[in-house]
């Protein structure tokens, strides 16, 4: 049987006379089960909703003449009817987007295959909290310095973010200063090389090229029009997506994909009227000043803070007692 999805996938569904744990060693070609002790439950007496998880893993047999791929794959053995009750798809959304979210996170700094053995499936959840742990701490270092600090000093906050990356971004792989040297003689402002503060990798392919500018440094005039400090950085941004589509062929393998998908931001000043020319509505001046640079976000080093306050909370939110 086949189910489609107006503008989606399509699902094959099939029914199969074979035991749960021979279907799956046959799709493992027997890595599950009589090679990899997974613990496959014997019985369907375990929990709804848990299944046992493959991503990213390949398979093939020992003459290597049969090979299969598994991008994702869940197997549970529940088939009554109380499992596919209605009633529970509220519950069952809510469980697997915790786990997913979950598992997106904690593999965020990491690349390749994961599976899951037997019933516990807590691992992506310890990981989680030792992630929790370090945003804690990056929070309330952060919060520290910007009360002790005025921000005159570009590089304190650059060394500090570069300690913190989960400030920045906690599902993505975050890259400080990747030097992107020019072929020779192809710098429109004749340059070797140029170095991005951060950019930041996220699944799937997708970027963020992040500039930084000191926290003292002021956001807009009295005109409401961006300052030049502001300019600077929207510069370099440009500067960065220029080498972006004119080499991408110098960076394909470092950062494949770059060219297709590409955000920017940047982290400037503080979310204060003096620094916005007076203005009480800061938000909206933003917006403003976003149009005005052509770039996708403009931070101050309070929104930063405060974002990463929600990225704490939501990761708390998804860490039940493992023990």
């Amino acid at each position: 049987m086949s189910v489609s999805v107006p503008d989606g996938p399509q699902f094959k569904i099939l029914k199969l006379d074979v035991p749960w744990n021979e279907l799956i060693s046959q799709l493992t070609f027997g890595a599950y089960g009589p090679i990899l002790d997974v613990h496959l439950p014997s019985t369907s007496n375990i929990n709804f909703w848990q299944p046992m998880i493959v991503r990213k893993l390949g398979f093939l047999t020992a003459d290597r003449e049969h090979r299969r791929f598994l991008q994702y794959a869940e197997f549970i053995r529940h088939t009554e009817d109380a499992a596919w009750d209605k009633r529970g798809i509220w519950a069952r959304s809510k469980l697997d987007v915790q786990r997913d979210l979950a598992n997106a996170i904690a593999m965020s700094e990491k690349d390749g295959a994961t599976m899951s053995f037997g019933e516990n499936q807590h691992d992506v959840l310890i990981q989680i909290r030792d992630r929790l742990a370090r945003l804690e701490t990056a929070v309330k270092g952060l919060e520290e310095l910007l009360l002790k600090d005025p921000g005159d000093d570009e590089r304190l906050y650059q060394k500090f973010l570069e300690d913190n990356p989960l400030l920045i971004d906690i599902y993505g792989e975050v890259i400080p200063r990747p030097r992107l040297v020019y072929p020779r003689d192809t710098s429109p402002l004749g340059k070797t090389y140029i170095e991005p503060d951060f950019i930041v990798r996220r699944p799937g392919n997708r970027y963020r090229l992040i500039e930084i500018e000191r926290p003292s440094k002021k956001m807009a005039t009295k005109a409401g029009q961006a300052r030049a400090e502001t300019t600077q950085a929207s510069f370099q941004i440009s500067e960065f997506k220029d080498f972006i589509k004119e080499h991408h062929d110098v960076i394909k393998d470092r950062f494949p994909g770059i060219h297709r998908a590409t955000t920017s931001t940047i982290i400037i000043s503080r979310a204060t009227e003096e620094s916005f020319g007076g203005r009480s509505n800061i938000r909206r001046q933003l917006l403003l000043l976003e149009s005005q640079l052509g770039v996708e976000e403009l931070l101050t080093y309070d929104d930063l803070l405060s974002q990463a306050k929600v990225a704490l909370q939501q990761l708390a939110g998804i860490t039940p007692d493992v023990s």
